[in-house]
């Protein structure tokens, strides 16, 4: 099977999908851009010591549940945490919904998601 090439999305970026989500989330216009592009299938990655985030712990615990969350990952040069490297890094395959909601619980330069589009 062919892998899909990815793209970071800048913290710019994530910040003005996470305000248009919000925007949309008190309108008639949710069900629409939760189906897209909110449904579309994300990487979210943090390094491992985010996961003592209290504002994440219940996305944790269903990642968890879910099978969803790798650990135990290397920070690679290329991923731009602001972190030593010594944790590793966490990576979970889920929606852009739920990436931008954990997101916005996490440091900005230490979160990176990436997507297909």
């Amino acid at each position: 099977m062919k892998r899909k090439k990815t793209h970071n999305l800048s913290a710019d970026k994530i910040d003005l999908i996470t305000s248009e989500m919000m925007a949309a989330s008190s309108t008639s216009a949710w069900t629409a851009w939760r189906d897209d592009p909110g449904s579309q299938s994300v990487i979210l990655e943090f390094p491992a010591g985010e996961m003592w985030t209290p504002g994440i712990r219940g996305f944790l615990m269903a990642w968890n549940l879910l099978g969803t969350i790798e650990t135990g990952l290397p920070i690679l040069d290329t991923d731009k945490f602001s972190a030593q490297g010594l944790e590793g890094k966490c990576r979970v395959r889920c929606s852009l919904v739920t990436a931008l909601l954990a997101a916005r619980e996490l440091p900005k330069f230490r979160r990176a998601i990436y997507s297909a589009k």
